[in-house]
C-alpha cells in the first residue's frame, strides 16, 4: 500500500492583467485605464516586453506592478516643478 502525501496549496499572486480587469484591481474607469495604458506606452520608462505585452491585436497584458508605478507617477503631478 503506497501512502500519498498531499501537498498544501501554493498561493499564487497576479503578476499581469487585461486593460479590462484593471478598473475593478484599481477602482478606476475605463476611459483612465485606457488613457493610462496609452502614456505608458509613450514613455520610455516602460518597456514592452517587460511591463506590457502586446500577445495579439486585441489581447494586451498590462504588469500590475508596472501600472501602479504609472499612477504612483501621476499623483500629485499637478504640484511638480517644471
Amino acid at each position: 500500500m503506497k501512502v500519498i502525501k498531499i501537498a498544501q496549496p501554493v498561493e499564487v499572486m497576479q503578476i499581469y492583467a487585461q486593460p479590462k480587469n484593471l478598473p475593478s484591481i484599481f477602482d478606476i474607469s475605463r476611459r483612465s485605464v485606457t488613457d493610462y495604458i496609452q502614456k505608458m506606452y509613450a514613455s520610455a520608462d516602460f518597456i514592452e516586453g517587460e511591463d506590457y505585452i502586446d500577445v495579439s491585436t486585441n489581447q494586451k497584458l498590462i504588469k500590475i506592478d508596472a501600472f501602479r508605478r504609472l499612477l504612483a507617477s501621476k499623483h500629485l503631478g499637478y504640484l511638480k516643478v517644471i
